[in-house]
């Protein structure tokens, strides 16, 4: 499991698959972020993106919530637009597309954040690269 994480999922070679979780505080709370109504766009679609992934196994939605927030137009905070961008580098790796976790990864860099931003950004989603 990644640092944090309530649930994980094991598949065998024949596509069944055993998702377990662990029910509590955090669990809930990380729920109900996704549909809090004074969110703007990038804070949405990180917790959406999490709903996806971690709650319904789904990858590809995923992706595309982030790519539809990244598509968005406006100011944005620099550290919410980097943690969707880790977020998103972290899914096309898993996914096998390298061609968007470099695009990602070149966008993160343009946001010229300080080694201690992007280690804690990492570390908060399990990532290494």
């Amino acid at each position: 499991m990644k640092p944090g994480a309530t649930r994980f999922t094991l598949t065998d070679v024949s596509g069944n698959a055993v998702i377990f979780i662990s029910y509590g505080e955090k669990d809930q709370k990380e729920w109900e972020e996704a549909d809090k109504k004074g969110a703007h766009t990038l804070q949405k679609a990180i917790a959406m993106a999490r709903r996806f992934r971690d709650y319904k196994n789904d990858d590809s939605m995923a992706a595309k919530t982030l790519d539809a927030a990244l598509n968005r137009t406006g100011d944005h905070d620099r550290l919410e637009l980097a943690e969707v961008l880790v977020m998103r580098v972290e899914l096309a790796v898993t996914m096998g597309d390298d061609v968007k976790a470099a695009r990602c990864k070149d966008q993160l860099a343009d946001l010229k954040l300080s080694e201690a931003e992007l280690t804690d950004l990492k570390k908060r989603h399990g990532v290494e690269w």
